[in-house]
């Protein structure tokens, strides 16, 4: 999306009432040489190794490749919540918020609840994502939902220390369209007054050329794994 039209999404969308706007800003770049699997690897090739991330995959009929795949490293916030106790990271503003929740889902809406996502006609995006939460809610979420029923005191001790939920809120996505082979880039830029739109998209498009550089770099190469299986024993 170019900056005129960029800046005419924005201000028409506050002009409705809305507090903030999240716009997607796109590029498309060809996926003949890349993989979703290399194109993980490099996005996290300079991240902590348990540093949030994901690839998903989709597979139609048990066995053929599904149309999308989409890949976020590095979300603008982090969300962990064990037993109540939530720690929300804003990693864009580099802070950490300690609080107790009753219900994370609800928690989630309310955090991102005053934007409004601003869509234009006629832009070529990925219908699977443009970004939002991605994560987990764990089998001991069902205890938010039905406290009076399955609450935590009537679980059995924890030996994982495992989070019940845990999400980011990414706002970079890389989305392979396999039918098309192309790979979407998708930077959400999130504006609360407009004198702050050129701003915001040019933290967009920055975010992109940093995408784009990272996927065309060459990842170091992983080591060989070995797999041993005791064919005796099935």
């Amino acid at each position: 999306m170019q900056r005129r039209r960029f800046r005419e999404v924005c201000e028409q969308a506050l002009r409705s009432g809305a507090p903030a706007v999240l716009a997607p800003v796109g590029r498309r770049i060809l996926a003949d040489q890349l993989t979703p699997v290399l194109a993980y690897r490099r996005l996290v090739a300079e991240d902590d190794r348990l540093a949030p991330s994901f690839l998903f995959e989709s597979v139609e009929q048990g066995g053929r490749q599904g149309r999308y795949s989409i890949l976020g490293a590095r979300p603008a916030l982090d969300l962990w919540v064990r037993e109540g106790q939530a720690e929300l990271t804003d990693r864009r503003a580099g802070s950490v918020q300690r609080f107790t929740t009753a219900d994370p889902l609800a928690l989630m809406r309310t955090i991102r609840g005053e934007e409004r996502l601003a869509i234009p006609e006629g832009l070529d995006l990925p219908d699977a994502a443009l970004g939002g939460w991605f994560g987990y809610a764990g089998y001991d979420a069902v205890r938010y939902a039905e406290p009076g029923k399955v609450g935590f005191e009537q679980a059995p001790e924890d030996d994982r220390g495992l989070a019940d939920v845990q999400f980011g809120f990414y706002d970079r996505l890389c989305v392979f369209d396999h039918a098309r082979r192309i790979v979407h880039l998708v930077a959400l830029a999130r504006v609360d007054e407009a004198g702050r739109i050129d701003e915001a998209y040019d933290q967009a498009v920055a975010a992109l050329d940093a995408i784009e550089t990272q996927l065309l770099t060459r990842a170091k190469p992983l080591a060989a794994g070995r797999l041993e299986i005791d064919a005796a024993a099935h």
